[in-house]
């Protein structure tokens, strides 16, 4: 099976997006974060699941009920989370 790792970016991602949305509404935010944990966790299943960018140096894949964008890298059975992104925001790892 495949294997999951964050690069450091993703992670520090990943506690902004937590906290900014718990300055609001803390049981929003876990539910936010479970839900791109639980999208990056299929990944180990499906790491193919996402499209190839054009450059070919990562993959991404849609958190479509909060609006949130994975991007990762795949090589030898890894899959390492590069980014996580709101879709507004239109940037690429």
């Amino acid at each position: 099976m495949t294997r999951l790792g964050w690069a450091e970016p993703a992670l520090a991602d990943l506690g902004l997006i937590g906290d900014n949305i718990s300055a609001r509404d803390p049981a929003a935010a876990a539910r936010v974060v479970e839900a791109i944990r639980e999208s990056v966790r299929r990944l180990k299943r499906f790491p193919k699941s996402g499209p190839i960018s054009a450059s070919g140096d990562f993959r991404k894949i849609s958190v479509t009920r909060y609006r949130y964008i994975v991007y990762y890298a795949l090589a030898d059975e890894v899959v390492t989370i590069l980014r996580v992104r709101h879709a507004a925001e239109d940037q690429q790892p």
